[in-house]
């Protein structure tokens, strides 16, 4: 029985090669084959390689575009390098302005010695203030004084004249230079309207204006002055209109008193 088996073991071997042999390609099928793959593998290898080489591409370019972004390198060479231009220095005007001179005077606030053009530099907020010492108690040596002064808006008090007797009363701060003041002038009865030089104390009356009359304010560029009317009616008064320039105008009035606000009216009293 195994011999049995044996054989057709055997046999069925022998039909397989015979049917696997003839299936085989000769030796020229062969060699096409192997042409085919060789040619397939190289057309792989190339299609990967184009891809490589565009993706690549694209990363360069992305990688240009990423330059342009950023700050420019330094060239290859050193550059001239450019001269520094210091800008000249400005003085501060503080420390180029003269330093202030205080000014001691008997019976007097402590103040400055006014600087050159300071009242041309005056503006809103400045004062000019008359001081006066002790008329009753005259200071030893230096007897009695009065000064005119420019308050600034800070406090600060600059010195600019003093003025001999008599004293004045001043009404109105008329230019940089000038002021209008009432004053009993030397061997003249009465008050009377005047101006003072600023710089050199100088007072010059204004004949324009009669004697004893009350300042009441402006109209315009006009001053007012009022010769009052007595109070009880026996003499009527006059309102007199001074002009910067040339006659006054006179106009009749029944009024005791009379003040001119700053925003033009007017405050009077009558008999």
């Amino acid at each position: 029985m195994t011999d049995d088996l044996t054989v057709r073991l055997e046999r069925a071997l022998s039909t397989q090669e015979q049917h696997e042999g003839d299936l085989q390609p000769d030796a020229a099928a062969l060699a096409g084959i192997r042409a085919a793959v060789a040619r397939g593998r190289r057309g792989r290898t190339t299609q990967h390689a184009a891809v490589a080489a565009a993706v690549a591409a694209v990363v360069g370019v992305a990688g240009w575009f990423g330059l342009q972004e950023r700050t420019a390198p330094l060239p290859a060479h050193t550059p001239t390098p450019s001269p520094t231009v210091t800008p000249a220095s400005t003085p501060d005007a503080q420390a180029s302005a003269p330093a202030l001179e205080p000014v001691s005077l008997p019976g007097m606030p402590p103040m400055y010695r006014a600087p050159e053009g300071i009242l041309e530099q005056a503006g809103p907020g400045w004062y000019l203030v008359r001081y006066g010492s002790n008329l009753y108690e005259p200071l030893p040596g230096d007897g009695e004084r009065q000064s005119i002064v420019v308050a600034a808006p800070t406090g600060e008090l600059y010195h600019l004249v003093d003025l001999a007797p008599p004293f004045v009363s001043l009404v109105r701060w008329s230019a940089p230079g000038a002021a209008r003041v009432v004053t009993s002038a030397d061997g003249r009865p009465g008050s009377h309207a005047a101006t003072v030089d600023l710089l050199t104390g100088e007072v010059v009356i204004d004949d324009r204006v009669p004697v004893d009359t009350e300042w009441v304010g402006m109209a315009g560029t006009d001053e007012i002055w009022l010769s009052a009317a007595a109070w009880d009616g026996s003499t009527g008064g006059t309102l007199h209109v001074v002009p910067p320039d040339g006659p006054r105008r006179d106009l009749a009035t029944s009024l005791l008193s009379a003040s001119v606000s700053p925003d033009g009216r007017v405050g009077a009293r009558r008999c």
